[in-house]
């Protein structure tokens, strides 16, 4: 069934979404493999937070022991739309976050099994610019777009003191395509044109605990108290690249292989409290080493640590059974700071914003969920663009009981 349903979400993608090859974007996600896709559900997207600490009856792709505590099995699927402001220019776009499944196995052990289909990392920009010499002058189109895709396994496993374990499998893959093409306006002169594809494919693994705080310390007063820590390895990707130049006398194809590509290793940290019966509280913050960053095109940009920051809240519904329409809702919120791990004429480009969202009871065991968010990255002096993006997410989970024995059925 999961196989079905994650077919149909991508054919649905390359049909709704398609458009042109290189269609206006961020010129910022030019940098590096492009801009880092930190949606770990539509519920975490909503507050601001990428849900390390926070567990639940919901699917986290970021932390695999945040997966312990699922109640059903869980079907989710999130997708966006979104509108990018720059200083000329207005773009949108949307994009398939992805699709998860998680099964859990065993209630009382905390063993859930998840899998899924995720976006890493995207890249989608077109740059025009003049150039003039004393020789001579000409436009310039600078564009590409790809990306990096995964496909993830995952486990998680309860122990003693009420700790939660995790670990997943991940198989990254996407491409990258490239232009450059230079036109003289002049027909004494033979404009150029270089076109790079380059497929990358590559694996890496995650490790993920959660705390229980009350049953680790074993006191009443630190009753829904959650820490978690999660660990990403290091990603070597292979890659195979085509290479066409245009000239004169037509277009020259190369093929070249390298394996000199590395995406550093991530480590992050969560705390999640929930206050009375209603209110939950969460934070989270996530490190890259992206100074180790391995590729053959690095020699003319600098690259740095980036770190991802997130608090937010959650308001669960009302406690009481004649609940109307709006008190049956979940709220959400939350405020978010990206540290990007790229400069641009010596400065960080840094993003900042909020997260606004709901979450819609559809019977006892589905939702759909919504969220709205606003971010601005960059700025308008230095030679830098100032970014203003409006994104709209959209989620459905899906639960059922499938694959528990009966005795957990009643529980």
């Amino acid at each position: 069934m999961f196989i079905r349903i994650l077919t149909a979400v991508l054919l649905f993608a390359s049909v709704t979404f398609s458009q042109d090859e290189f269609p206006l974007g961020s010129p910022y996600s030019s940098f590096g493999l492009g801009d880092l896709q930190y949606l770990t559900s539509t519920r975490t997207d909503a507050m601001g937070i990428l849900g390390i600490g926070l567990t639940g009856n919901y699917i986290n792709n970021l932390n695999p022991a945040a997966n312990g505590e699922l109640r059903l099995t869980n079907v989710s699927f999130s997708m966006n739309y979104g509108f990018l402001g720059l200083p000329k220019s207005e773009i949108s776009d949307g994009n398939i976050n992805g699709i998860n499944l998680g099964v859990p196995l065993s209630r009382e052990m905390g063993m859930t099994l998840t899998m899924g289909f995720n976006s890493m990392i995207r890249s989608n920009y077109k740059v025009y610019s003049r150039v003039t010499t004393p020789d001579i002058s000409y436009n310039q189109t600078y564009a590409g777009n790809g990306g990096l895709s995964r496909v993830n396994f995952g486990l998680s496993y309860k122990i003693p003191l009420g700790i939660y374990i995790g670990a997943e499998y991940n198989y990254a893959f996407g491409n990258q395509t490239k232009l450059t093409y230079l036109d003289f306006g002049n027909s004494f002169v033979q404009n150029t044109y270089i076109r790079k594809e380059n497929n990358l494919t590559g694996s890496f693994v995650k490790g993920g605990l959660v705390f229980d705080i009350k049953s680790l310390l074993k006191s009443d007063k630190m009753s829904d108290f959650t820490i978690g820590f999660v660990y990403q390895s290091k990603l070597n990707l292979s890659s195979g690249e085509d290479a066409i130049y245009g000239s004169i006398t037509g277009n020259d194809t190369l093929r070249n292989t390298y394996s000199d590509i590395q995406v550093p290793q991530a480590f992050g940290f969560g705390i999640t409290k929930q206050i009375g019966k209603q209110v939950i509280l969460s934070g989270d913050v996530l490190m890259q080493e992206w100074s180790k960053y391995i590729s053959r095109n690095t020699s003319n940009t600098v690259y740095t640590n980036s770190y991802r920051y997130g608090l937010g809240a959650e308001i669960l519904p009302a406690l009481k059974s004649d609940r109307s329409f709006w008190e049956n809702l979940t709220y959400r919120m939350g405020v978010f700071y990206d540290n990007t791990y790229f400069t641009v004429n010596g400065e960080k480009i840094n993003r900042y914003g909020f997260g606004l969202g709901i979450g819609i009871p559809v019977g006892n065991s589905n939702s759909l969920d919504f969220g709205i968010s606003y971010s601005i990255r960059g700025k308008n002096e230095n030679g830098l663009i100032k970014e203003n993006y409006l994104k709209l997410t959209a989620g459905l989970n899906f639960g059922e009981l499938w694959f528990l024995r009966p005795k957990d059925e009643d529980r």
